[in-house]
C-alpha cells in the first residue's frame, strides 16, 4: 500500500504534471493525494497527463478561479470506490483496497488559513469519523497549522496558539495517530529560505496501523512546489532488514568447503 500527497501549487503546467507523474512512477504510489490543484474542472484526460497509465480513477473538489482545488486519483486494480462526500476543504471517499479486500475511507486536505475556518472543518470530519470509528480512517494533505512550535521554524509573524490546540484536539478527539516524519523535520519552506514548517501530514486510524504493518510516512525531494511530497507506505509482510550469513571458521579450512560453496 503506497499513498502520495502533495501540495502542487497548481496543476495547469505541463512541467509541473511531469514532475508529480515522475513521483508516481518512482515511488510506485497506487493513490495520490493532490491538494491546491487550481483547477475548476477536471476530466479523463487531465487526470490521464499524471498517471503512468491510463487505467485509473479520480475524484475532485474544483477550486475557485485560482484558489484551492483537490484531486484524489487511484490505480483502479488497487482500489475501488463505493462513495465520496466532502466539505468545502475536504474531498472524503470509501472504498476497498482490492489486494486485500480491506474497506477504509480516505479524506484529502486541503485546510483554510483561518482560525475560524479551520476549527469548522475539524468539527466536521470528527463528526464523520465518530460517527463510523470501527472503520480505518486516513486523513491527509496540507492541514495548514502543525501540532506545536517545534514544527515550525523562522518567520517574522507569530502563529496563533489557538490554530494548533484546535488541530491536536481534533487529533485527539478522533483518535487518529500522528505518525512521525521520516528523512526530514519540516515539508513546507519559504521560497527565501527564511521560514519553514511541518504542515503537510499523513494521520490514521488505530485499526489501520493494526491492519497494515511496517508503516511508515516519509518526505520526499521537493522538486516544483514550496511543498515536499509525503509518502505513506506499508506491507503485510515483516521487514527484518538484509538476513545475516552465519559460518563458523573451522570450515574455511576443510579443503573441499570453498568447491561446495561454489557448485550450491
Amino acid at each position: 500500500m503506497k499513498i502520495l500527497s502533495i501540495n502542487a501549487r497548481g496543476t495547469n503546467s505541463c512541467r509541473k504534471r511531469r514532475a508529480i507523474k515522475n513521483h508516481i512512477f518512482e515511488t510506485k504510489a497506487e493513490m495520490v493525494c493532490i491538494q491546491k490543484s487550481k483547477r475548476e474542472v477536471v476530466n479523463q484526460e487531465f487526470c490521464e497527463s499524471f498517471w503512468p497509465d491510463k487505467d485509473l480513477g479520480w475524484v475532485y473538489s474544483g477550486s475557485m478561479g485560482a484558489s484551492g482545488g483537490i484531486i484524489t486519483l487511484w490505480k483502479k486494480p488497487a482500489f475501488s470506490l463505493d462513495n465520496q462526500w466532502g466539505v468545502p476543504g475536504a474531498l472524503a471517499i470509501k472504498g476497498t483496497w482490492t489486494g486485500g479486500m480491506k474497506k477504509f475511507n480516505l479524506i484529502n486536505i486541503y485546510a483554510p488559513s483561518g482560525t475560524k475556518d479551520q476549527h469548522r472543518l475539524w468539527e466536521d470530519i470528527q463528526v464523520w469519523i465518530t460517527g463510523q470509528q470501527d472503520e480505518m480512517w486516513c486523513v491527509c494533505g496540507d492541514f495548514n497549522t502543525f501540532t506545536n512550535q517545534s514544527e515550525r521554524k523562522g518567520g517574522k509573524r507569530p502563529v496563533s496558539d489557538k490554530r494548533s490546540i484546535n488541530f491536536c484536539k481534533f487529533i485527539v478527539n478522533s483518535e487518529l495517530i500522528d505518525l512521525p516524519l521520516l528523512r526530514m523535520k519540516y515539508n513546507w519552506y519559504k521560497y527565501n529560505g527564511t521560514c519553514c514548517s511541518r504542515i503537510d501530514r499523513f494521520l490514521v486510524s488505530n485499526n489501520w496501523c493494526s491492519l497494515w504493518h511496517n508503516l511508515k510516512q516519509s518526505g520526499l525531494k521537493r522538486t516544483f512546489s514550496d511543498h515536499a511530497p509525503i509518502l505513506l507506505e506499508a506491507s503485510n509482510q515483516d521487514n527484518w532488514g538484509p538476513i545475516p550469513f552465519k559460518i563458523v571458521n573451522w570450515w574455511n579450512d576443510q579443503k573441499d568447503f570453498r568447491i561446495l560453496v561454489e557448485n550450491t
